[in-house]
């Protein structure tokens, strides 16, 4: 069967499953994989590696708000078998990597109009940006004339 996800925050979830109905032999280690859900070309990332006596383990290292699907194999001592994979989407994260401000001043010295770019890493859905002043303006947009 496929592990249980439960994702915790934004960039580690943990993974819980049961042993092999039929193990043939002694469980020796489990190792949980993970992929990017969209099909990337890349081949499974190792996200633990934990013993035969142990069912659950924590992957850390994850993007945030992205869409990972999560895998178990339970090795004895000739071979080994998969599980299903089990898709989990981490929790959104903080922005990272916002560009400086641009200011232009009107034609006539009377306005001020402040632009940026979105983040380049928003890692997760932008609701509003805000700007600091005399006041503390809140929008939607990523325009302000001031």
């Amino acid at each position: 069967a496929a592990p249980t996800i439960v994702v915790d925050g934004p960039s580690a979830a943990d993974a819980s499953w049961t042993a092999p109905s039929q193990p043939n032999g002694l469980i020796h280690s489990y190792v949980i994989r993970y992929r990017l859900f969209v099909l990337s070309g890349k081949p499974p990332v190792v996200g633990a590696n934990v013993s035969g006596a142990e069912l659950t383990a924590r992957v850390t290292g994850l993007n945030p708000n992205t869409d990972y699907e999560f895998q178990v194999i339970a090795y004895n001592g000739v071979g080994f078998v998969e599980s299903a994979w089990q898709l989990a989407t981490t929790q959104e994260g903080c922005p990272e990597q916002l560009e400086p401000v641009v200011a232009v001043q009107s034609v006539d010295g009377t306005q001020l109009v402040l632009s940026w770019t979105a983040p380049l890493k928003p890692n997760g859905n932008i609701q509003f940006y805000r700007l600091y002043a005399d006041t503390v303006y809140t929008v939607a947009a990523r325009k302000f004339v001031y």
